[in-house]
């Protein structure tokens, strides 16, 4: 018995001319498909950069001695140095709650990226008084350092010019 070939039954190879032809029209048909040229490839996008709202403290809160009689007040300022809006939903510190230490601006706003925003703080102590810590800033960043320390004392009038670093007698705190 001899081997037979799958294609031996086909019409279309039962002359060798019809073979021919077909063999022909596969090979035009591989070359066209072969010689296109192919379309471009679009590279992905690159991927979008990451939100940040960086923030940033500045400045001195140390108060030093205060006179019971004075004012002194001293700017915080809040920096954003992220790609997003930072928002500022508020603040706390020592002494809150007291009369002597305030704000008397807003503590919520928004800072722009690159922007800054500044706070004033004001100590009039009308009585013998130490506010130390730290005052934290709260907010939506991303990183940062959201805290920076405050010292403040109330004393009688003439014991404020000394230094801040300089211990003072008991009668300059009334």
């Amino acid at each position: 018995m001899a081997d037979r070939s799958p294609c031996a039954d086909n019409p279309l190879m039962k002359s060798t001319s019809n073979a021919v032809v077909v063999l022909s029209i596969t090979l035009c048909l591989l070359a066209s498909a072969c010689s296109k040229p192919s379309s471009p490839t679009t590279p992905d996008p690159p991927p979008a950069p990451s939100v940040t709202r960086i923030i940033r403290l500045g400045g001195d809160l140390n108060f030093g001695y205060v006179s019971f009689v004075d004012t002194k007040e001293k700017t915080l300022t809040v920096s954003n140095d992220g790609n997003d809006t930072l928002q500022v939903t508020g603040l706390s510190g020592p002494c809150g709650g007291s009369t002597y230490l305030t704000v008397p601006g807003a503590t919520a706003f928004t800072v722009a990226p690159g922007g800054t925003v500044p706070i004033l703080f004001r100590f009039a102590p009308r009585v013998r008084i130490t506010c130390s810590g730290t005052v934290t800033v709260f907010g939506n960043q991303t990183s940062g350092s959201n805290t920076l320390p405050l010292t403040a004392t109330g004393v009688l009038p003439g014991c404020d010019l000394a230094p801040p670093d300089v211990p003072l007698p008991p009668s300059c705190f009334g």
